[in-house]
């Protein structure tokens, strides 16, 4: 390869590093929605738990719907990592 075309293949190169860094942070921040959506859930069982004394048949499915969409989002994100890999 000349090098005229590897300095022309550079920016290319560095585009996509960026785009994924980009995406990897987006997937940090999914994660970090998750994780909080998992706070959630537990400390409404454990106050629930510590107030009535008994397991609770908790209606948690909105937040259970909220994790589903956040790893739908995390996987077309890592998807899209994976095709800019793949080139």
């Amino acid at each position: 390869m000349s090098s005229t075309n590897a300095n022309e293949n550079t920016p290319i190169q560095t585009n996509e590093q960026q785009e994924i860094l980009f995406i990897k942070e987006q997937i940090n921040l999914i994660w970090q929605e998750i994780y909080s959506i998992y706070t959630q859930l537990g400390k409404k069982y454990v106050a629930y738990v510590a107030e009535n004394g008994i397991i609770p048949e908790m209606d948690s499915h909105q937040l259970l719907t909220l994790i589903n969409e956040k790893n739908l989002q995390k996987e077309e994100l890592e998807n899209k990592i994976e095709d800019l890999l793949l080139g």
